[in-house]
């Protein structure tokens, strides 16, 4: 079974917007594990041995990776986390589409909650319905509240066989239409989800737009 492999440092992100993309496999055995559930919310969209590895890339040592899958509507309030916090990911499968005035204050909420130099992880999936690029539009408003963009990931649902992508349904985020709130939306299960990854500016670091 593939293991996990230390990731360097990334580079500093500050004058150059090709960042680099990097593809997780899942292990060939899948993943049983129940899903995490984020406090007072569904099930997460990262399969268990995704946050596994997110914690162990980049929060060795210093603190823990907090879940949170905001509510489509209604008040926005983050939990509140008694120890040391290395990073926020942040569940945007239920949100609305990148640009709309929810999601942006999605990611604002939580960038104003992380400590110098976290980690802050978007996990998006385009809707179904009009299979709009969700990246670009996450990309900007984060880059708009001060955050550096670091790495795009690209989780896979299944494993590699030769050529091939055995996929594993039950690790993969069950496609919702963000037109026809929490109505199934019919065709193929999704076989990755996009995690992006950015960084709040260490403490002597000039905050930019912040």
């Amino acid at each position: 079974m593939p293991q996990p492999t230390a990731t360097p440092e990334p580079p500093d992100p500050a004058h150059r917007l090709d960042v680099p993309v990097t593809v997780w496999l899942a292990p060939r055995t899948p993943d049983t594990t129940p899903r995490q559930h984020a406090p007072d919310s569904d099930a997460f969209a990262l399969p268990s041995w995704a946050l596994s590895r997110l914690a162990g890339v980049y929060a060795s040592g210093s603190g823990r990776l907090r879940l949170w899958r905001p509510a489509a509507d209604g008040p926005l309030a983050l939990p509140r986390w008694a120890d040391a916090t290395a990073g926020i990911i942040v569940d945007l499968t239920n949100a609305p589409l990148p640009g709309d005035p929810r999601a942006v204050a999605v990611l604002h909420t939580a960038a104003e909650t992380l400590p110098p130099g976290a980690w802050l992880f978007t996990v998006t999936a385009s809707d179904p319905d009009t299979a709009e690029e969700t990246c670009g539009p996450v990309v900007r408003a984060a880059g708009a509240l001060g955050l550096a963009y670091i790495q795009h990931l690209i989780v896979v649902n299944g494993h590699a066989d030769g050529d091939r992508i055995v996929p594993h349904p039950g690790n993969a985020p069950a496609p919702v239409s963000r037109t026809r709130r929490s109505v199934p939306a019919p065709g193929h299960a999704p076989v990755h989800t996009d995690l992006l990854v950015f960084r709040a500016p260490a403490p002597d670091t000039p905050s930019g737009a912040r």
